[in-house]
């Protein structure tokens, strides 16, 4: 796309001063939208736009951008963090945050080169959490019958649903090949922060102990859990007795009632893809994946690591 001219960006400095708006603006000068409004919001100093002080500021980043030269250390050290199972915004975030690394480089330029490595037979792309994969939706699974006892999501309280503060989480269960083996997820609603248990089966009595027992021996800050219909939450009565929390359901086929474990079991599936069977999956392979995620700098955190999160307290009022 053609770049913004001097001439450009003083007619957009006046028509800005006039009350026009990007959209009035951008069809006076036949430009999209997009471009007008990401002029005003990257080349305006302190809240206020001047065509001449505009283009100084997009001339000296360009100047920047373009005496930087990535390496091909810069590019090994890349790919390792991909490999790690690293997106490309993550990478992008993380080097903005850490200039100490000694150079930056855009996700789109990230993206660009993994689809060359897959242009060339190389196989980065399938460290990328889809793969290169479209989304598709699915169908609804057979609803798998009534826990007694339950207590709906309805009830639950509001500064869990905010987010504020430490201690509430969502549970779910991955399903390995042929429905005979699995594992059971435990992900924090504000941390992110994640435990995998391996479990030899999806008994309701066996799920409950793994869930009593890890929570425990880690010390897990936990004050609720919320689970889907599986029967294998049948227990949660013994959950919550032992850990002395409060256990809520989810409506049945609301998976997205439980979001955060959802988005997180499929980056789990990144290492584990479906049809995997947990049989052969021992737990110190579980817990090398859980290290990664837990150290994995996120964007819903700022591109801070769930386990800095769950360790400074302090660091959740940054994340409004």
């Amino acid at each position: 796309m053609k770049k913004l001219t001097r001439d450009e960006r003083c007619e957009i400095s006046a028509l800005h001063k006039a009350g026009k708006t990007p959209s009035q603006i951008a069809k006076q000068l036949r430009r999209s939208i997009s471009t007008i409004t990401r002029e005003l919001y990257r080349n305006s100093t302190d809240g206020k736009y001047n065509f001449i002080t505009a283009n100084e500021v997009a001339t000296e980043r360009r100047g920047r951008h373009n005496n930087q030269k990535i390496t091909p250390d810069n590019w090994t050290y890349i790919r390792s963090l991909i490999r790690q199972k690293w997106s490309p915004d993550q990478i992008d975030q993380w080097l903005k945050k850490h200039p100490d690394v000694g150079f930056t480089v855009s996700r789109e330029t990230i993206y660009q080169y993994v689809k060359e490595d897959r242009q060339k037979d190389g196989d980065l792309y399938l460290s990328l959490r889809r793969a290169g994969k479209s989304y598709r939706h699915g169908r609804f699974k057979e609803y798998r019958g009534k826990i007694k006892g339950r207590v709906d999501i309805t009830q639950r309280p509001d500064i869990v649903n905010k987010r504020l503060r430490i201690g509430d989480w969502e549970v779910d269960s991955v399903i390995g090949c042929m429905n005979q083996s699995s594992i059971v997820t435990l992900v924090e609603r504000v941390s992110r922060y994640t435990t995998i248990i391996k479990v030899h089966s999806k008994e309701a009595v066996e799920v409950a102990d793994a869930i009593v027992n890890r929570c425990k021996t880690d010390n897990l800050p936990v004050k609720t859990i919320t689970g889907d219909n599986g029967l294998e939450f049948a227990e949660h009565i013994h959950i919550a007795h032992e850990l002395g929390i409060d256990f809520y359901f989810t409506h049945p086929y609301c998976s997205w009632e439980k979001g955060t474990n959802e988005n997180t079991n499929g980056l789990i599936r990144q290492y584990f893809p479906k049809k995997t069977d947990f049989n052969l999956i021992s737990q110190e392979m579980l817990d090398k994946v859980e290290k990664e995620l837990n150290n994995r700098p996120r964007s819903c955190l700022k591109f801070n690591s769930p386990l800095e999160i769950l360790k400074d307290v302090k660091k959740i009022a940054n994340l409004r």
